[in-house]
């Protein structure tokens, strides 16, 4: 009787560290070893795969997903979440937060309960999805005039007693919920923006900058006060002084690069922003401190039905297992580097690093397996028998 499922000969990025012609022993949803393989004895009763030329990395975090295909967040339904999820998974994002965007407290509500409902759809049975780890409300407390695909109509000012209600409907604030409210992005430079953060920081929610024309002076005090994450770097950040010369601008995105406290999302789609541009951004920001997201959209945006201007950016279509190698070329880090930005650095951010975004022994089973030349993903394993019974790719990899 099968009782082991084994990986052998991968190269396995914890992300801290490479383990070459590695082991990874794993008992139903948990690692028992992973290192070098020639320092353990493989059990008898073990189902040995080899996947040599083959990367093992942790199962990637998204911070930011809006939709993906024909589902969009705001659907506030919980099958075409669970949709969503499934959906993510099949492309190497095993954990994420979904995300609703500015909208009527009404749909707001619905779609928190809608996440609720996915979050115990997730936990009634050992499924093959991204896992939901909590809420992103990203808006509506934002600059007006830097609300991008964020319709105007829903743009107001911070209201704690909206957040309250909308921690309720999705189970709670920060990692007690069910699953929770875990962020909220806002505008820094709206009325009582401080005030916000210590009362988010308070119930243990990330509060999260962006959609912003505030100083460098601003950014800094909110990031005193608490402040964790900016997100997606460059868009919407620009400075208020447009009348005044390029080089002598306060722009936000200064304190954004340079503030050591302050994670920051990037989407590396080669659209939201150029290959230069994440070259420069990686160099001077530092790997340690950059959270690669995808800000995923519905195929008709961030709502269920089409709206809003047409030349306005709204997300991406690209998943993060489909914008990592472009992120590893464009910003020349090494293997290590890039992955820790979309494992080991959200799950920090998250506070969640000791169970997700890294592989040693003890942890869950919760892995994306790589093509070693390339970063291309290749499948995901979430548990021995859903591996066993669900990854076809790598099935005549079977040796014992």
């Amino acid at each position: 009787m099968t009782r082991y499922l084994a990986l052998q000969g991968c190269e396995v990025y914890t992300p801290t560290e490479k383990i070459s012609n590695s082991l990874v022993l794993i008992d139903d949803s948990s690692v028992v070893y992973v290192g070098a393989s020639s320092s353990i004895d493989i059990p008898k009763e073990t189902q040995v795969y080899d996947l040599s030329n083959l990367i093992l990395t942790p199962g990637f975090i998204d911070l930011q997903v809006n939709g993906f295909g024909k589902d969009a967040i705001l659907s506030s339904e919980a099958y075409k979440i669970n949709r969503i999820a499934k959906n993510l998974f099949k492309r190497g994002t095993t954990s994420f937060l979904p995300t609703i965007t500015s909208c009527s407290i009404k749909t707001a509500l619905s779609a928190s309960e809608a996440i609720k409902s996915a979050w115990k759809n997730q936990n009634k049975i050992s499924c093959s999805e991204s896992c939901i780890l909590g809420v992103h409300l990203e808006g509506p407390f934002f600059n007006p005039e830097m609300r991008g695909a964020h319709p105007k109509k829903y743009i107001r000012k911070i209201d704690t007693s909206e957040i309250e209600l909308i921690a309720e409907s999705c189970g709670g604030f920060g990692r007690s919920g069910n699953p929770g409210l875990r962020m909220v992005t806002f505008s820094p430079e709206l009325e009582n923006s401080l005030y916000f953060i210590k009362w988010l920081s308070e119930r243990d929610v990330i509060p999260a900058i962006g959609h912003t024309m505030a100083s460098s002076e601003k950014i800094k005090n909110c990031v005193n006060a608490g402040a964790r994450f900016a997100v997606h770097a460059y868009n919407r950040y620009a400075s208020k002084d447009i009348e005044v010369a390029l080089h002598r601008r306060d722009d936000p995105m200064l304190e954004v690069i340079e503030n050591p406290l302050l994670y920051t999302g990037i989407i590396s789609d080669g659209i939201h922003i150029s290959p230069d541009i994440v070259k420069n951004f990686v160099r001077n920001k530092g790997w340690t401190k950059i959270v690669l997201t995808s800000d995923l959209v519905s195929d008709k945006g961030l709502f269920p039905e089409k709206s809003g201007d047409k030349k306005v950016l709204k997300g991406s279509k690209l998943s993060l297992g489909e914008v990592l190698p472009f992120f590893k070329e464009w910003s020349g880090i090494d293997y290590i580097s890039a992955i820790a930005t979309l494992t080991r650095n959200p799950a920090k951010l998250l506070g969640l690093e000791e169970n997700f975004g890294t592989i040693i022994s003890g942890s869950e089973v919760n892995f994306c397996v790589l093509d070693k030349k390339t970063l291309r993903y290749v499948t995901c394993i979430k548990g021995q028998n859903l591996f066993i019974d669900q990854n076809k790719e790598i099935q005549d990899r079977l040796i014992l």
